[in-house]
């Protein structure tokens, strides 16, 4: 297995990766009543904020508590285990799980991150897209990559 391009820019400027969380394989188009933040591996992604036992399906489509492709990366953040993280956006993928979570969220212009090795639904589209929960911390990864 190959680390992707951007996250070899990463290791080289001697930022330490954590790991890779819970995300909606294939960007979430498996299937097409897929909910939103669900793995196959993981399972549902909920909100750090959230207590108590799981929703039944039909509340957890309603309020899509943690939603999107990147919603593992975004509650990583918000529940402490990173100062910061990356995700995909293609069309609100990430910057609404980031919503969701509390967190600031940044999608570069299309080309100034390079996807290289990341899976994508459409190339001409998608971009690697920042998320941290200050503006200062999402600036400090946008200048590593």
């Amino acid at each position: 297995m190959k680390n992707a391009e951007v996250m070899e820019q990463l290791i080289k400027k001697e930022v330490i990766i954590l790991g890779i969380a819970n995300l909606s394989e294939f960007c979430g188009y498996i299937a097409e009543n897929m909910t939103p933040g669900w793995s196959a591996v993981g399972g549902q992604t909920r909100s750090a904020y959230e207590t108590g036992p799981p929703p039944d399906f039909k509340v957890l489509i309603m309020a899509m508590p943690c939603s999107g492709p990147s919603s593992g990366s975004a509650v990583g953040v918000s529940a402490g285990f990173a100062p910061l993280s990356l995700g995909t956006e293609t069309r609100g993928s990430l910057v609404y799980p980031a919503s969701k979570a509390g967190l600031y969220a940044m999608r570069p212009a299309h080309g100034s991150v390079s996807a290289k090795g990341v899976f994508r639904i459409s190339r001409s589209f998608d971009v690697i897209g920042l998320m941290a929960r200050t503006p200062s911390d999402v600036n400090l990864l946008a200048e590593s990559i």
